[in-house]
């Protein structure tokens, strides 16, 4: 499903999700009763795995992201109970209470934007000690969609490592003016040119689809709709090292997954400029980023409705959880005050 979502395949599984989650929530409660009891703990894991499973079936990523997440607080429960364990248990909780708002929201006809549960995510992975998640990170475009006819009919070039090594020089011309902030135009001027001059040596789709979404960037920065961040002039800086490797191996070897990466990340950029030109647009277009990239007032309206239907059901059993927790606080206290006494 990364076009469309087929609504009857989840509508079908709703049900059985509903279930699941629903009997992960009491798990959730039972374990909160009797911390002991970590049966409970293995409970809502296996809970929580089956509707991972599930999600990952029916090719929900954003969903069945949020439901590994849970899954792997859920464990930590059993391994670290100790650590954090009332803020893993609180947003645990809320993320079981949230995740069934975000599936209505999908079965109503609105996209499966993992975006919308990035703050959630960074929460669960807070909790467990993990490296949060960036933007970027939850952006996956599908490279392999094919590009437009006018780039995908170049022969190979006999004396490409060597007129490779050429446009380096200039690209890095270009890149060093950018860095420096002298002259900027003509710098950007430059790095468009060196990039364009690589999609017509190259060949093979991967090498000119890389060539091309790094053109788009500069195209963006040339027009102000992108701003010449830290994190772009970085991106430009990961081209000229695959230039390089395309110098030093050829076209057949130099293309790596690093390579692939970086045109998502690149990819990612220009989906965030506002305008830039033709070729920003057919990029755009070509890769479907403007879908997967929400602008802030839907990605605003969709978070809003995570905190719709189930909020006071939440606020509820938040409640309960912390009253819970406030008792077995007193009750170690009191031990404690006993064993010293």
């Amino acid at each position: 499903m990364n076009d469309a979502i087929d609504f009857s395949t989840l509508s079908w599984v709703k049900a059985e999700l509903d279930v699941t989650l629903k009997e992960a929530r009491q798990a959730l409660e039972a374990y909160v009763e009797h911390p002991d009891d970590e049966a409970q703990a293995g409970i809502l894991a296996a809970h929580l795995h089956q509707v991972y499973g599930t999600l990952q079936m029916v090719e929900l990523h954003g969903a069945a992201l949020l439901a590994g997440e849970m899954e792997q607080v859920a464990l930590s429960l059993q391994t670290d109970g100790g650590s954090r364990r009332n803020e893993a248990l609180d947003v645990l909780m809320r993320a079981i209470l949230q995740l069934p708002d975000y599936l209505d929201r999908l079965v109503a006809g609105h996209r499966d934007i993992p975006l919308v549960l990035l703050p959630l995510l960074n929460d669960l992975r807070a909790v467990r000690g993990e490296n949060l998640l960036s933007e970027g990170s939850m952006f996956s475009p599908d490279l392999d969609r094919p590009l437009p006819d006018s780039l995908s009919q170049h022969p190979a070039v006999e004396d490409l490592r060597e007129r490779a090594r050429e446009i380096r020089h200039r690209f890095q011309t270009g890149l060093l003016g950018l860095f420096r902030g002298r002259d900027t135009g003509e710098a950007l001027t430059a790095l468009s040119g060196a990039l364009d001059s690589l999609i017509a040596i190259s060949s093979r789709p991967s090498s000119v689809r890389l060539w091309w979404t790094a053109a788009g960037v500069v195209d963006a920065l040339r027009s102000d709709a992108l701003p010449d961040s830290v994190s772009v002039k970085r991106l430009l800086g990961q081209v000229d090292r695959c230039i390089r490797d395309l110098v030093e191996h050829g076209e057949d070897a130099h293309f790596s997954d690093a390579c692939d990466e970086l045109c998502r990340n690149l990819l990612f950029y220009v989906g965030q400029a506002q305008g830039g030109g033709e070729r920003v647009a057919q990029i755009c277009d070509t890769y479907n980023l403007h879908e997967l990239l929400p602008g802030e007032e839907e990605l605003a309206a969709a978070r809003e409705s995570l905190s719709g239907q189930n909020a006071d059901l939440f606020k509820t059993v938040a409640t309960a959880v912390k009253e819970e927790l406030g008792r077995l606080k007193d009750s170690l206290d009191i031990v404690l005050r006993s064993g010293q006494a």
